[in-house]
């Protein structure tokens, strides 16, 4: 007899870019296996999925009924670029900053597409989550944003009120910060991730691109946030991914395609760009959390949590991510969808070959 590998029943949209996209797919070493989830589920509309980033552009790739009213939570004139402060508006202006000699980049756009581009449109790229309904929460402008902006978009997103703002009627269940900073995680901060917790909602982190423990990165360091690292293709850490006992799990970081635009400072043509960082595995846990709740509505926040860390999948063999170790620790596995839909493990099956 000999082993062979069972060829499981995979999803292929026809989305033009998704060969490329290898972190869906569920035959390479970190693929998250999505297009075999898909055969589970689609997704559902009646989950929102919470993006606080650099707002969105009109891309073509999104789906229109989809895409909730959000909210521009950029209080500085200057670093909103619209003209104003606060206003209900999550359009992306632009992030590029002068004074950086940084062009815009179109991270909003990238980490909602990696969440739930249009799929199998024959158009741009695949999202990880083909239904959810997604909530725009602009927080970051011109060169950066402020600590108070991203609190108040993150109370705002998750339903809780916030002073001077008309309350959100489509609350997430899930809210993605692929942001952050090496600084401390203030009381203030704590206290708000709290009480979204208590509130209902999960909260999915970037680990931070500084190829340092995370315990040194906002929001990573702080505590009731799931903190997500990068690996590449292969399983290994990526070389930038933040490390430690604050990562809870890591996806993949490296080479993700998902949408862009072309514009340097503000939007001109819809693209696809390929990107790396922790940016781009934290949406890839808000979309099949997102996944999970189509399949197990009442689920807890809690047991939300404890499904995902369950289902992880152990690194491959000779991976650089050690798990466990407070040294170089990536984390406690790979996401799996699949798995963390309760789909059965592919195993081998034996066949009886003449001798």
């Amino acid at each position: 007899q000999e082993q062979q590998q069972q060829q499981p029943m995979v999803v292929v949209p026809n989305d033009p870019q998704y060969p490329l996209q290898w972190h869906l797919q569920s035959n390479s070493a970190a693929g998250i296996g999505a297009n075999r989830a898909w055969t589970r589920t689609l997704g559902a509309r009646e989950v929102v999925v919470g993006v606080l980033d650099t707002g969105h552009t009109a891309h073509p790739d999104y789906d229109a009924d989809r895409m909730l009213g959000g909210y521009d939570f950029v209080s500085t004139v200057d670093t909103s670029g619209d003209g104003d402060g606060r206003d209900s508006s999550p359009l992306d202006e632009g992030d590029f900053c002068v004074a950086a000699s940084r062009t815009s980049t179109w991270h909003g756009d990238h980490v909602t597409g990696i969440v739930g581009a249009a799929t199998n449109n024959s158009g741009f790229t695949a999202g990880v989550n083909w239904n959810c309904s997604i909530l725009p929460v602009r927080v970051l402008g011109r060169c950066s944003g402020l600590l108070s902006d991203v609190l108040a978009g993150a109370r705002w997103a998750v339903g809780l009120p916030v002073p001077g703002v008309p309350n959100n009627t489509h609350p997430a269940h899930i809210i993605n910060l692929s942001l952050g900073g090496l600084q401390a995680c203030d009381a203030a901060s704590q206290a708000v991730f709290d009480e979204i917790r208590a509130w209902g909602a999960v909260v999915v982190v970037a680990a931070g691109n500084n190829n340092l423990d995370a315990s040194l990165s906002f929001p990573a360091n702080c505590g009731n946030v799931i903190a997500v690292g990068a690996v590449d293709r292969a399983g290994n850490r990526a070389s930038f991914s933040n490390f430690g006992s604050m990562v809870a799990l890591s996806a993949p970081g490296v080479d993700i395609y998902s949408l862009g635009n072309t514009g340097s400072t503000g939007p001109e043509v819809a693209s696809v760009k390929a990107d790396s960082g922790t940016s781009m595995a934290a949406p890839m846990v808000s979309a099949a959390l997102a996944l999970l709740l189509a399949v197990q509505p009442a689920v807890t926040v809690d047991q939300l949590e404890v499904q995902l860390l369950l289902s992880l999948r152990p690194f491959p063999a000779g991976s650089s991510c050690i798990a466990g170790s407070a040294v170089l620790s990536c984390g406690a596995g790979l996401l799996d969808v699949p798995a963390l839909l309760g789909m059965p493990a592919i195993a081998p099956i034996s066949t009886s070959t003449s001798t």
